[in-house]
């Protein structure tokens, strides 16, 4: 697997574009000393700005699986927004390690023992931590994968979801 990390957004959302134009911002310290770091950009384009050395915007993908299952984790700096965290909860589901601050976690942290990094330091620490280290992403990833695999099968969501409807 490479040193990659992915973002993950249609930038057409006020949200994803300021964490967009956040984590180029903070792509230089988090690939400092590492030759082959890259971090791809993808989603739907907002307003572009000029990439530093190893991002690669590849905008709309057709092969998502491949684009993210290639990556060590999911990088999302995001500030304002709310709503259905579905990047956090695609990752989760796919076994991808995230670095996200607390507003792009909201109410998944404690359901899958996830750590808001919600400083620039933080969060550079945690994405370079993931991108030097290949068995710690994987682990994290098990991890998700396992946690969110439980759930499903002891019907968690189900219950959840038949106790608001009742």
């Amino acid at each position: 697997m490479a040193a990659r990390l992915a973002f993950l957004g249609d930038r057409t959302w006020a949200p994803n574009q300021e964490g967009y134009e956040q984590l180029l911002a903070w792509w230089p310290r988090i690939a400092a000393g590492i030759p082959d770091a890259e971090l791809v950009i993808i989603g739907k384009p907002g307003r572009l700005i000029p990439l530093p050395d190893g991002v690669r915007d590849l905008g709309f993908v057709d092969d998502l699986d491949g684009a993210l299952n290639s990556s060590r984790a999911i990088l999302a700096p995001l500030r304002t927004g709310g709503g259905v965290r579905v990047k956090i909860l695609d990752a989760v589901r796919r076994g991808i390690p995230l670095v996200a601050t607390g507003t792009a976690i909201g109410s998944l942290g404690g359901m899958f023992d996830l750590r808001a990094s919600n400083t620039e330091d933080d969060f550079v620490a945690a994405a370079r931590r993931l991108l030097l280290d290949r068995a710690a992403s994987r682990q994290e990833g098990a991890r998700l994968y396992e946690e969110n695999r439980q759930r499903w099968e002891s019907r968690v969501p189900h219950t959840a979801v038949a106790e608001w409807l009742a």
